[in-house]
């Protein structure tokens, strides 16, 4: 019942070389051209039993403030969403990118991924349950998964993610970096599970992708209030708590969420509430666009607002007021296995 009070309109919104990337048995092994070698010590570290384990493998790294990961979603969707997040990746200003792999512009974004990856931008998946699917039949409004009404079988959402996940496999050559969901569709009863049992079995331990969990930040600026809130707290929660029992790594807390109104000064607004929350481990959320005219997003305002801001000198300006560096979840997880 927890899950279902979660409000089924409701959106949110330099680097280390990585360790080997490694693909499930039932991919070929990527060509060499698309691998990145890890230097000596650059390892992921292993859960601990006991929790706030340490990673002594990048003790040069460790951040004298805290740090931050940005994260574009939505790519793949349209030509205006891919284009704004590649920007802000080579501008520095996202460090993560979440793909919808069954979206209609997937295929325009991949040719762009190589020379992001090249600057250490994370690239994860973006789990889409409720609107592009690889199999029509398996798709469900949000509140049926909420619910668990009317949901296909384990197995044929078994066969869903298995396609999403071959689908960014195949056309990128390697592994997500770590795993979301559209409209926090992984964090519901009837798929978290699944998810994270899939997850387990189809990677090597120690190579998994991080899961991306909502947990909202603490402060009355984090979030809009109510019981959507306190919905989405405990689904995130939840699935804190079974990526933890199959030892998989999650952020600590996610910033960014918000109804997607106002302007490029309303967002400014909401970011020098959220940013002084920030603390290592966390990541916080945005969906940018560039202006188009060919895209039918009725939130195109609000993306281009979003990206406008994120593009411009005060965002640098405030994190630097702040002592906040921006930094993939990757290098923050080697610091520390859990939260």
């Amino acid at each position: 019942q927890e899950d279902a009070l979660q409000d089924a309109g409701w959106s949110p919104t330099r680097m280390q070389t990585r360790p080997p990337l490694v693909l499930p048995k039932s991919l070929p092994p990527p060509r060499a051209k698309a691998r990145i070698e890890a230097r000596d010590g650059d390892t992921l570290p292993s859960m601990g039993t006991e929790g706030h384990d340490f990673s002594e493998t990048l003790p040069e790294q460790a951040a004298s403030g805290q740090s931050l990961c940005v994260a574009v979603d939505d790519v793949g969707l349209h030509a205006g969403i891919n284009g704004a997040a590649v920007e802000l990746a080579m501008a520095g200003r996202a460090q993560a990118l979440a793909c919808r792999v069954t979206a209609p512009a997937w295929t325009q974004v991949v040719p762009q991924l190589p020379r992001l990856r090249g600057l250490q931008v994370e690239i994860g998946l973006q789990l889409d349950l409720t609107e592009h699917l690889s199999d029509a039949s398996n798709r469900r409004a949000l509140g049926q998964w909420l619910l668990g009404a009317g949901v296909p079988k384990r197995a044929a959402l078994e066969r869903e993610i298995d396609e999403q996940l071959t689908r960014f496999e195949s056309a990128t050559g390697y592994a997500p970096d770590f795993i979301c969901g559209h409209r926090h569709v992984h964090q519901t009863r009837s798929v978290r599970s699944t998810l994270v049992r899939h997850i387990a079995q189809r990677y090597q331990a120690g190579h998994h992708p991080w899961l991306r969990a909502a947990r909202p930040a603490r402060g009355a600026a984090a979030r809009p209030s109510g019981l959507r809130d306190w919905a989405l707290a405990r689904s995130a929660q939840h699935l804190h708590q079974v990526a933890r029992e199959e030892s998989l790594r999650t952020n600590r807390q996610q910033l960014g969420l918000h109804h997607f109104d106002g302007g490029a000064q309303q967002y400014h607004q909401l970011m020098t509430e959220w940013l002084p929350l920030a603390r290592d481990g966390d990541v916080l959320v945005c969906h940018p666009s560039q202006k188009t005219l060919a895209a039918a997003d009725r939130w195109l305002p609000a993306r281009a607002a979003q990206h406008q801001f994120l593009m411009s000198r005060e965002l640098p300006a405030l994190l630097e007021r702040l002592g906040l560096q921006l930094q993939p979840m990757r290098q923050m997880l080697a610091r520390r296995s859990r939260w």
